[in-house]
């Protein structure tokens, strides 16, 4: 009968209704699903992903979720937050590795403790940035027993040593109980570098045995034969000197004739390359396996003196694109961090946020001279992926400090920055 087959076809239409609803239930929604892990390598933190929010306490943080894009955030206390999508995919695991940026924290400034050169010393007092801002010595600590008339100091890293130059004398001095030790071998010399051990000593002196000027290994904590490990053609009566910490390299600057002239000493094979001829060349500093080494000079075409770095894999020198001073810049493994207050931009939207330098002009008037003295004062701390070349703003330094630092260095775990500001030490701690 007609009505009975409409009934029967209403009946058939509901049916499948509610049988598409069921699979839309069972397919779409219960089965159709894939899973996500955010993987944190430093829990708790809380991850929001699509409609469900979850508080891991692991380093992993499942979810299963149906499949399609869906946005996430991760957030955890003193890090910034990371936002992003992944697109679930049904029946497939998906590891999200995260990495969230420490808000770096700083500390109030504190007294800067170091020991004191005496009365009629000041003018080595530049001598002293060798050392350590992670040295400690007692308040009002000063020298004792120094020779009347020196040519020249230099520290050791810690501290604990120094060699003291003389006509005709050189010496190796305790700045903890003021002994002092003849360094015969290097007699004549005018500079010296120690290892980052400090076991040994380098530095040039001429060579009797070859009647050349030779670069030099002293060692001072054990009983070995001095070691002349390169030779020169001429003299080199006037240098500086800085060492790689695996001591692959030695940076050495002819100081003694114009122009100066760069050196880059290969000790593994006894080589050494002229890599920038130039004026005012400043003693620069190693990264820690020798990836790098920047120095300050003006090169033979350039008015103004600028910042460069030699590429120890490509064995070229190039300039770089921000200004600071050596002093500023200190290293972690592939890694530079470094203060200045060159102008940049921002290239990207979430941190860490990349940045490109712009080019600093140099003021032609007073007025321009003292507005860029007022800018100087408003500088970042900056991170540089050494092989990707790459520089990241860590923090805006502005209002934090009262002036450009005249020395970082990072902490040996590299989670601290340490800055000297006028006799001050500051500390901004930048992992947790």
């Amino acid at each position: 009968m007609p009505g009975n087959r409409n009934k029967l076809f209403a009946l058939l239409i509901v049916l499948l209704i509610f049988g598409g609803i069921g699979f839309y239930i069972v397919w779409g929604i219960m089965l159709n699903k894939g899973t996500v892990v955010f993987s944190f390598e430093r829990p708790p933190f809380t991850a929001l992903f699509g409609e469900e929010t979850k508080i891991c306490h692991t380093g992993e943080c499942e979810f299963w979720i149906p499949v399609g894009p869906r946005l996430y955030n991760i957030s955890k206390e003193g890090y910034y937050e990371k936002s992003g999508s992944v697109n679930v995919i049904r029946d497939k695991r998906i590891i999200e590795d995260i990495r969230l940026e420490f808000i770096p924290q700083t500390t109030p400034g504190v007294n800067y403790s170091i020991f004191q050169l005496p009365a009629g010393y000041s003018k080595f007092s530049d001598s002293l940035k060798a050392v350590s801002l992670f040295s400690e010595f007692p308040a009002d600590y000063s020298l004792k027993s120094l020779p009347k008339i020196i040519n020249n100091i230099v520290f050791s890293e810690t501290g604990d040593k120094a060699v003291i130059f003389e006509t005709g004398k050189v010496t190796l001095y305790s700045t903890r109980d003021f002994t002092v030790k003849p360094l015969d071998s290097i007699m004549g010399s005018v500079s010296a570098v120690f290892s980052a051990d400090e076991t040994k000593v380098y530095a040039v002196s001429y060579d009797e045995a070859s009647k050349k000027y030779a670069l030099k290994r002293v060692y001072i904590t054990e009983d070995k034969p001095i070691e002349s490990l390169i030779y020169f053609a001429r003299d080199v009566k006037n240098y500086e000197l800085s060492i790689a910490g695996d001591e692959k390299y030695v940076a050495l600057t002819d100081k003694t004739f114009s122009p100066e002239i760069l050196y880059i000493i290969d000790l593994q094979n006894s080589s050494r390359t002229n890599v920038f001829e130039g004026y005012l060349i400043e003693n620069g500093r190693w990264s820690n396996a020798g990836e790098v080494y920047i120095f300050r000079g003006k090169n033979l075409n350039d008015t103004f003196s600028g910042l460069f770095y030699y590429d120890s894999a490509l064995n070229k020198v190039e300039k770089l694109s921000f200004d600071t001073s050596v002093y500023n810049i200190d290293f972690t493994d592939g890694e530079a961090i470094f203060v200045t207050s060159q102008p940049y931009s921002i290239t990207n939207s979430q941190v860490p946020y990349s940045i490109q330098f712009e080019e600093k002009i140099t003021a032609s008037t007073y007025e321009g001279m003292i507005a860029e003295s007022e800018a100087q004062k408003s500088s970042i701390l900056v991170k540089w992926d050494i092989k990707e070349n790459l520089f990241y703003l860590v923090k805006d330094l502005s209002g934090l400090i009262a002036d450009v630092p005249e020395k970082i260095e990072l902490s040996q775990d590299g989670k601290t920055v340490r800055m000297l500001i006028q006799g001050l030490v500051y500390d901004i701690i930048i992992q947790e």
